[in-house]
């Protein structure tokens, strides 16, 4: 598991494990997770609870279509 404070729903967690394992930096919640990608240059939230049932799928892979990589070099 990462540093980020435990999502609320299981699903959530999985999709904050499987970003982490990307490369996301994610950031605790006021109220959204905060998502940045390895390259710093895309962000997006990752809500608590989220009205569309597909919203963790969803940013997941909106994530893995950007195939962002470490580019800071």
């Amino acid at each position: 598991m990462g540093y980020w404070k435990k999502h609320p729903r299981p699903d959530g967690q999985v999709t904050l494990e499987k970003l982490n394992a990307l490369g996301w930096q994610i950031e605790d919640p006021p109220e959204h997770y905060t998502l940045k990608c390895p390259c710093g240059s895309h962000m997006s939230q990752l809500q608590l609870a989220p009205s569309d049932p597909k919203h963790f799928e969803e940013r997941l892979g909106w994530a893995r279509r950007l195939n962002c990589k470490h580019e800071k070099d």
